[in-house]
Parts: structure tokens; C-alpha cells; sequence
């Protein structure tokens, strides 16, 4: 089986998942299932941040925490109207320019689907043609009767936005929540990886919850582990149409935050071993926060050395997300290598 075809496979099962923030638990069982061969300690905590724990076997290893998010973009149902449709409230960074004609997964029992109306162009005022409209306007048809609808789909339900996942060509991947699934995926990976190795450093994978609604999880995450030092694994913006190239990174590329936010020595360790390894890593710099799980770690306690380690996505914050497998590929080799090397090429306290 192909790199390319092993990674669409674990993309499919992660992706299909739903698990908006606040409501992850379909994609912890995923990734418990993935891993559950390798006999690792699987805990999660308050939140709901799923914690995985992988010992080097070494006493007073330094614990290295890796962080991916597993939740994605969604909606809330805030209110049912008279004649049956739904209104919702944004949860997380919900992009209100794609959501009219776009399809939603309501999490009922079972799931429901449903359509975000959409005013057709020729009732449309000239106005309306050339503004978005507020999502406090919008309303999902689900087709059922208003009796049945306020019964079956109560206020307080969580959605997703579905749209089919797609292979595309050279190698790229489409779907819903690839913010952050892809990143969940490489470091899935990275677990049976080391798990088959002997690593000089313990590791805490954390599979945290609630980044979309503020970065809310991977902090407390970091509270009850105390780690030496942290990797925050996040996907960053592909250059597409519109974007310039000081705010947008090829595929093919990885990248490493630089900035006041991030540990120095730590971050110039991953660009250091990409070197090593022939990787292609940017430089993506930011004069604050990096806007990732990194902010809230490093404020942990007395303070935790944390890297921020990129793959690129296309359209993000839309269910047609985009990414490279190769990429996956790339940063799972060079989160591997960095890991047992990190002794030597990491923070330490």
C-alpha cells in the first residue's frame, strides 16, 4: 500500500468524524482505535483531551508534550422558528461567506441532515447581491415538519458542514476538517513510529479539544502533565488566489513559527534537523501570538519551551479543505527524527 493511500485511509476515518469544539468524542474513539495495538496508556482528562503517553523506559527522561487539536468548525442550534427552520450560532471560526447552500450534519441520534438556505439571485437586491449576509439571517431546512423539527432537533444541538471527501490529483486530499485531522493524523503516526523504537524522551501526545472556541483544552492538558517542553502541531495557510506570499506557503513545504510567542532554541532545533533531513521548512514569523495551543502551553506553571510545527491546507474553514499526503509524509519523518534526537536538539528545563 502507497504512503499516498495510507494516509487518504486514516484522512477518511479521522475526517468523517464529527467533532465540533465542545463535542470531540467521535474522534478520540477514532484515534484510541488506531492506536489501541500498541498497548499505550489512553486517558482523558476533564475536558475531554485525549492523552496518550509513550515511555522511553529511561529514568528522569524529559517529557516532551505534542499537541494536535481535534476539533473542528461548527454550529449550535440556538432556535427554532415557527414554520420549522433552524437558526445557529457560529462555533469556532465558522466562515459565514461559504455557509448559504451548504450542507450541515446535525448530531442527533441519529445524525440529521440539513441545508443552510440560500436566497436565490433573483429576488436579490442589488445590495444584497454585493454584501454576506449575518448568520443571525440564515436558517437550516432539514425538510421536516415544525412539529417534528423542534422535537427531533432541540436548541443546543451541535452541527458540522458536510461535503463529500474527494482524492485529487498529484497527490491532494479534500475534505471537511482537515483543520486539524491532517496534523492529528501525522502524529498518530509518529505514536506507532516510536512506539516500535526506543525513544530517549518520554512523550505526551495530546489530542486536545476545544481549540476553535478560544484553545481551550490543550492548557489545562499541559497543567496536569508539567512537560519540559512542548510541539503544538497546527495546519497554516497554502498559497491560493489572493493570498501574498509574506501570508501563504507552497505546498511541499512545511513551517516553523518564529516569533516572541515561541521557544527559540526549541524552534531553530526542528529547522536544524529539517536541514539534516533535506526537508523543505519556512520560516512563518509572527510578531505575537501565533494564534495556535502554543499561547496557552507556554503559559503553564512556571512556563513551557513550545515550537509550533505547520503543514499547509488550502480554503480553510471551509468543509473543501485541501492538503498535500506528501506533506503529511514530511512532517511525520521530521517530527519522528526530532523526537529521538531531542535530548540533544530540544529545550530543556
Amino acid at each position: 500500500m502507497s504512503n499516498q493511500v495510507q494516509w487518504e485511509n486514516l484522512l477518511r476515518k479521522l475526517c468523517q468524524a464529527p467533532g465540533p469544539a465542545g463535542m470531540e468524542t467521535a474522534v478520540a474513539a477514532v484515534v484510541e482505535e488506531e492506536l489501541k495495538e500498541l498497548g499505550l496508556s489512553c486517558q482523558r482528562d476533564g475536558l475531554g483531551s485525549l492523552i496518550v503517553r509513550l515511555s522511553s523506559g529511561h529514568e528522569n527522561a524529559p517529557l516532551l508534550m505534542v499537541d494536535a487539536h481535534m476539533d473542528e468548525i461548527g454550529l449550535v442550534v440556538s432556535a427554532v422558528s415557527e414554520d420549522g427552520y433552524l437558526k445557529f450560532a457560529p462555533v469556532g471560526g465558522l466562515d459565514k461567506r461559504i455557509l448559504p447552500g451548504s450542507e450541515v450534519m446535525l448530531l442527533t441520534n441519529p445524525p440529521t441532515p440539513g441545508i443552510i438556505c440560500c436566497l436565490p439571485p433573483h429576488v436579490q437586491t442589488a445590495a444584497q447581491m454585493n454584501e454576506f449576509a449575518a448568520v443571525d439571517t440564515m436558517g437550516i431546512d432539514t425538510g421536516l415538519p415544525a412539529d417534528e423539527v423542534k422535537t427531533r432537533v432541540p436548541t443546543g444541538t451541535f452541527g458540522v458542514l458536510a461535503a463529500p471527501m474527494q482524492s485529487l490529483a498529484g497527490g491532494h486530499f479534500s475534505s471537511k476538517a482537515l483543520d486539524n485531522r491532517a496534523l492529528c493524523a501525522v502524529l498518530v503516526t509518529v505514536l506507532k513510529r516510536l512506539a516500535a523504537e526506543e525513544a530517549p524522551v518520554d512523550v505526551a501526545a495530546v489530542f486536545s479539544v476545544q481549540e476553535e472556541a478560544g484553545c481551550r483544552g490543550a492548557g489545562p492538558a499541559a497543567f496536569g502533565l508539567r512537560p519540559d517542553a512542548a510541539i503544538v502541531l497546527d495546519v497554516t495557510y497554502a498559497k491560493a488566489p489572493g493570498l501574498s506570499d509574506e501570508e501563504s506557503y507552497p505546498f511541499g513545504n512545511l513551517t516553523v513559527c518564529l516569533g516572541p510567542f515561541v521557544d527559540r532554541s526549541l524552534s531553530r532545533g526542528l529547522l536544524a534537523k529539517a536541514k539534516e533531513l533535506e526537508i523543505p521548512v519556512l520560516e512563518e514569523v509572527y510578531g505575537g501570538s501565533t494564534g495556535t495551543n502554543a499561547t496557552p502551553v507556554s503559559l503553564v506553571q512556571t512556563g513551557v519551551p513550545c515550537a509550533v510545527l505547520s503543514v499547509p491546507i488550502r480554503n480553510m474553514h471551509t468543509p473543501v479543505e485541501i492538503v498535500s499526503t506528501a506533506d503529511l509524509d514530511k512532517a511525520a519523518d521530521l517530527l519522528t527524527a526530532f523526537i529521538k534526537d531531542f535530548p540533544k536538539g530540544g529545550a530543556q528545563k
